[in-house]
């Protein structure tokens, strides 16, 4: 009656056997899952040992220690190296790593939401915004107005119109030339002279004042260009600092826990 029992609550041998093989082949390729929370993965971590444990299968203290701190994934890296290089695996209990492990996970909660932490998604932010700059001579996002092709067109067709009318000037001069020779050739000639002297100084003078004032304009341009680049420089250079600054209180925290640690090693 008692072996009826048995077998129905507990199976037969081999019934127990294969399922013994079957948990012990989970154990072996057991890890933690992306984003899983370590409260999580202990529960999941207990309740395979305790069917081991049911089955006959006898765990050491330091055993189980190494098995979860292999399961963790790289970003637990650093806080496996401090454990294994500050405890005694085979004094420290399952228990106490699990809670070690919560309150690291806690501490890396808290500076995710920090304001000083760089993320992706501020990076993508402050790119986003780094090219909705709009341009001041078409209005399109992306560049500024001394980088602007229509700008650049622009100047490059009035340098042309510029060359068509010194042309346009020199050959009309040319033609009053020629047609003051059916009178007094000797005084015509003389005024066409001084005329021509007179315009091409005009055209001169002209000509450069545009120069000049088109690179004035391009010079005050890119001047309140860089002017807007700085400030905006000077804001991300401060605030750069703000975040080194709670890097480096965070490193020395990080690193008086790592003594602490060592100490109470060694206390042991």
């Amino acid at each position: 009656m008692w072996d009826t029992l048995q077998v129905t609550h507990e199976g037969t041998s081999d019934v127990k056997r294969s399922r013994k093989h079957t948990l012990i082949r989970e154990y072996e390729l057991l890890r933690m899952n992306n984003g899983e929370s370590i409260f999580y993965f202990q529960n999941r971590f207990t309740h395979l040992i305790n069917h081991l444990v049911d089955l006959g299968r006898k765990f050491e203290e330091e055993e189980l220690n190494l098995k979860v701190l292999q399961c963790l994934d790289r970003s637990w890296q650093a806080k496996v190296t401090a454990i294994e290089e500050s405890k005694d695996l085979t004094s420290l209990t399952l228990a106490t790593l699990f809670g070690k492990l919560r309150e690291h996970e806690q501490k890396l909660h808290i500076f995710e939401n920090s304001p000083y932490n760089f993320n992706k998604k501020t990076n993508k932010k402050e790119e986003a915004s780094t090219s909705s700059y709009n341009c001041f001579e078409c209005g399109k996002p992306g560049h500024i107005k001394a980088e602007c092709p229509n700008l650049l067109k622009k100047q490059q067709e009035e340098k042309k119109m510029k060359k068509n009318s010194k042309g346009k000037r020199v050959y009309i001069a040319w033609e009053d030339n020629d047609s003051s020779t059916t009178s007094d050739e000797s005084e015509f000639e003389e005024n066409n002279l001084c005329l021509m002297a007179g315009a091409d100084q005009d055209t001169i003078v002209s000509d450069s004042d545009l120069e000049s004032n088109s690179d004035y304009d391009q010079l005050q341009e890119a001047f309140i260009q860089i002017h807007k680049e700085v400030v905006k420089l000077d804001a991300l250079n401060s605030k750069l600092k703000n975040k080194l600054s709670w890097y480096e209180n965070a490193l020395i925290k990080a690193e008086q826990e790592l003594e602490d640690l060592k100490n109470e090693h060694e206390n042991l």
